[in-house]
């Protein structure tokens, strides 16, 4: 049986401002947090301009307070949810600490 191929994207970059819309799933040690874009900017009090691997890198998790390790922005709230059929590729950002190592 042929499988469908793996598509790989490119790290998210950009602007907070450039990605209202979408949903940010979140993973930090304890869950994984889905975040809408527009709600973390109207909450948070972001600047629409702040780098989006900035801002991932100060969120912290409010259950285990374990700063966020990694995250994927997708175009649908649950595109990528365990068990959902079709489920697609996120966008991976980069956790801007991993950046400045790597």
């Amino acid at each position: 049986m042929n499988k469908p191929p793996v598509v790989v994207m490119p790290p998210a970059g950009g602007c907070v401002g450039d990605w209202r819309g979408w949903y940010l799933n979140t993973h930090c040690g304890c869950c994984i947090t889905a975040w809408s874009i527009d709600r973390m900017i109207e909450q948070r009090q972001l600047p629409t301009w702040q780098l989006l691997s900035a801002a991932v890198a100060r969120m912290r998790c409010r259950h285990c307070g374990e700063r966020v390790h990694q995250a994927t922005l997708r175009d649908d709230r649950y595109s990528g949810a365990p068990g959902m059929p079709h489920r697609r590729m996120g966008i991976v950002v980069p956790v801007l600490e991993d950046l400045l190592q790597g």
